[in-house]
């Protein structure tokens, strides 16, 4: 059999309208923070200037990670003969195994284009993760799609029934050897 491997790029222009959107807001938060400043520390309020660095790193943290996703690997879906691989969003499991997938289907909920991997036995997948976050958002797709495995189709720069097709054929394909 023929080592093909399928390689799909992330879509970078949500990130990109993302980091816009929060530029804007860092920009109108810096303003109204230099207006106020003043008042907070004649007030001697360090209660609310204390909330206010907080809220400062966090904002840091959402822009360090909009930055690190423009410049992540550029190819966020591996499609070859061993399994699939989506690295496009936080729940990265590493390679699923075509024979461990018992079906795939497709789902749109509130405009988001979704490709659901039913597994035969997810354990071992849901063994290897060490975050207790990342553990609470696999049990929250168990709960909401029946599945720990969920692909956004949005999250690729490829037609979404191209994709689903694609998959669907390597699958069959793999799955019967």
């Amino acid at each position: 059999m023929i080592n093909r491997k399928i390689q799909i790029p992330f879509r970078k222009r949500n990130t990109f309208i993302a980091l816009g959107i929060f530029m804007l807001a860092l920009h109108y938060g810096q303003y109204y923070f230099r207006v106020y400043f003043d008042e907070i520390i004649a007030q001697n309020n360090l209660r609310l200037l204390l909330a206010i660095l907080i809220m400062g790193f966090l904002i840091l943290s959402v822009f360090v990670f909009l930055v690190y996703r423009l410049f992540k690997p550029k190819m966020s879906l591996i499609i070859d003969n061993k399994g699939i691989t989506d690295k496009s969003n936080f729940l990265y499991s590493g390679r699923i195994r075509w024979q461990h997938i018992e079906k795939i289907s497709k789902r749109e909920k509130y405009g988001e284009k979704l490709l659901l991997l039913f597994l035969n036995d997810p354990i071992p997948y849901i063994s290897e993760v060490r975050w207790r976050f990342k553990l609470k958002l696999l049990r929250k797709n168990q709960t909401y799609y029946g599945t720990c495995f969920v692909i956004h189709l949005n999250n690729f720069g490829y037609d979404s029934r191209q994709l689903v097709n694609l998959i669907q054929d390597e699958f069959r394909k793999y799955k019967m050897s």
